[in-house]
């Protein structure tokens, strides 16, 4: 896949560790991907419902609850 084909594509993050999520955050906005960010299972769902659609979901395997 290049890069240009990543441009405005929505990707929804999923990580506890505030370090790790930002990292992510950071390189996908750099490939040019829209990208929201959620500390835990609960706000992505929340962030899901009000935006119905992304692209790629990311989420850590190992989070609290």
């Amino acid at each position: 896949m290049k890069k240009e084909d990543l441009n405005r594509q929505r990707a929804l993050i999923v990580d506890d560790d505030p370090v790790q999520l930002q990292l992510m955050k950071k390189s996908m906005e750099k490939l040019g991907m829209e990208v929201i960010a959620c500390m835990g299972g609960d706000e992505a769902l929340r962030k899901l419902r009000k935006i119905k659609t992304v692209d790629l979901i990311v989420t850590d395997l190992y989070m609290p609850g």
